[in-house]
């Protein structure tokens, strides 16, 4: 997160922020989504199994999210990417419910940067009970947010083309169907000297669009290079 944000927001907007760049606690269990495109080693707020509703050292989490803000808060507000965007998202609920940072101020504000729910029930109907009444910087709807990650990938683009491959990766999580979402991304792979993982995007493109050129474009691309390794 601290990548994605300092250096690249605007300055006249972060120097008026007091950010703390919290590390998730426990170690990442298999392959990262991130791998390759940050330096490891690679950390997970909290485990979850393939679909997404059964949790393991969630309660966990809590606490040393709790204990965090005493030592280092006050907070006014939580900022969350990917995994960190679904738990910010989950936790002025939970807070209201009194079940989570029962020790430190309300949330006042939340930015949500690629989220989603949280699917298990338990704790869905704990966090969700009432609506957010914190100012909130989140889609309305799936299409949405994908929307606003294409258009952060296509400005990220620009200048760091891993940065932006994940907002394509999050973008992907959104609509898995979009063909143009992993031409973007091998272009990015592509960039960033990673051939096999571009053609693997290039591949994903071309079945679901083989009527576009783009697509073989970058799967000849990305074959290239990896004839040149």
């Amino acid at each position: 997160m601290r990548k994605q944000v300092v250096g690249k927001w605007p300055a006249d907007v972060t120097e008026r922020l007091d950010l703390v760049f919290a590390d998730a606690p426990f170690p990442a269990e298999g392959k990262s989504d991130v791998e390759g495109i940050f330096d490891p080693p690679y950390y997970e707020w909290f485990q979850f199994d393939k679909n997404f509703t059964e949790y393991r050292n969630f309660d966990k989490c809590l606490n040393y999210i709790e204990e965090l803000m005493i030592k280092e808060g006050p907070f006014d507000g939580l900022m969350g990417f990917s995994q960190g965007s679904i738990l910010s998202g989950a936790l002025p609920g939970l807070q209201e419910q009194g079940l989570a940072l029962t020790r430190v101020p309300k949330i006042k504000y939340l930015i949500i940067i690629g989220g989603a729910k949280f699917q298990s029930p338990t704790v869905a109907e704990k966090a969700y009970a009432n609506k957010i009444k914190c100012p909130s910087d989140k889609g309305s709807d799936g299409d949405n947010r994908k929307a606003k990650l294409k258009l952060h990938g296509a400005k990220a683009v620009e200048e760091d083309y891993a940065g932006a491959a994940i907002f394509y990766t999050e973008a992907i999580k959104l609509d898995p169907a979009d063909a143009t979402l992993y031409s973007n991304r091998s272009l990015c792979h592509l960039r960033s000297g990673r051939a096999q993982e571009a053609l693997e995007d290039a591949n994903a493109c071309t079945r679901l669009r083989p009527e576009w050129t783009k697509g073989y474009y970058r799967k000849g691309s990305a074959l290239m290079l990896l004839k040149v390794r």
